[in-house]
Order: C-alpha cells, then structure tokens, then sequence
C-alpha cells in the first residue's frame, strides 16, 4: 500500500521508508497476510501515533508517488523467481491531478513516471514492464486530461467501450462508491494473468 508522502500535512518529495524528519510512503509491503495490515490505515480508528488513518489532506504528488512505487517495486521484482511470468502493475486513485508541477510541466512529468515504469530495469540487466492504472474518482475535466495522459503512458487507457486505447483513451473513471467498485473489479480482471490455449506459457 503506498500512499502519498506521508506526514499528513503531505509533502512534494519523499522517501519510500520511514526515516527522521522526512516524509515517506511504505505503508504496508507486499507479503502474505497483509490484508489486517492494510485495513488498519482505513479502519475509522485512530490513536496518534499508533493507530494511524490516511487523510486526503496536502498536495497530490503522484510522480513523486510513481517514482517511490518504482524503486519498491525494482527491489521486490529483483527477489521475485517468476519475474520473467509475472506482471507487474500499478494502480493509482486519486481524486485530482498532480499539484506539485506547474502547468507546463505536469503532463509530460506524468509521462515520464509512466514510461520509467514500463522500464524498469533490475539489477541484473532485465527489464520489466511495470502497467500503470488510473482510477480518476470525481475529477475535473482538465485533471481527467492529464490522468488520461498518465494512463495513456502507463498502457491501460480505454476507450468509451472499454477497449484499450492508447492514443486517445482515458483513464477509468468512478463519482461514488459504485463506481470505484466497477473501476477496481475491471482492473483486477485486466491484471490477472489468464491462460490462453496457444500452446504457450
């Protein structure tokens, strides 16, 4: 689970782990029984500073987010035996655009975070091609432009029949709890890795 730079003010800049005085981003790693773990941040509990909840507060700096998600992810794929048959993707919700770029800057700063993500090399020279989803939750017009950028970049934008388009699809969309379920199930299911009869694996 990671979050934007966390110091629940919200920070432009970051690290990926807890560190004095700096704000950072991994919450909950990958791992097996992490769902209690992962529940705990969204449980409506909270007792500061144990028992922590993430707020919506501070700006949006999801390149900074992307750039946290791409060095964790460079670590758990250079661990991963089955990396050369997994996929790898990343999901961002998010309910505005990036406010830690000016104007001219955003689009191609979130461009460059997606592509960086669709190369990310290892250690050992391999190349994994890490997909980036946008789920844009009750966004403006010109936020939705620059997240259907991002999802263009990050190979998942979709077209108004829900086909890939990477040239002038959009990201998935949600305005109430509904939507984000419909949004969240059909990446899921764009995600997860079906076999195909082809005499291949």
């Amino acid at each position: 689970l990671l979050d934007n730079p966390l110091n629940y003010g919200g920070t432009c800049d970051g690290q990926l782990r807890p560190a004095p005085d700096a704000a950072h981003s991994l919450l909950v790693p990958f791992g097996a029984d992490n769902e209690p773990a992962i529940l705990e941040w969204m449980d409506h509990q909270e007792d500061w500073p144990g028992d922590r909840e993430l707020r919506a507060d501070g700006p949006t700096p999801i390149v900074e987010s992307l750039r946290l998600a791409r060095d964790y992810l460079a670590e758990v794929a250079a661990q991963d035996p089955d990396v050369a048959c997994r996929r790898y993707s990343v999901v961002v919700l998010t309910d505005g655009g990036e406010s830690c770029f000016g104007n001219a800057e955003r689009g191609p700063a979130l461009r460059g975070a997606a592509e960086a993500l669709r190369q990310l090399e290892l250690p050992n020279g391999a190349v994994v091609d890490v997909s980036t989803y946008v789920v844009a939750f009750g966004v403006s017009q010109f936020s939705l432009g620059l997240l259907s950028e991002l999802a263009r970049a990050g190979g998942t934008a979709l077209d108004n029949n829900g086909n890939l388009d990477l040239r002038n699809g959009a990201p998935y969309t949600a305005d109430d709890q509904e939507g984000l379920r419909l949004a969240f199930a059909r990446v899921l299911a764009d995600a997860v890795p079906v076999e195909r009869c082809d005499g291949e694996d």
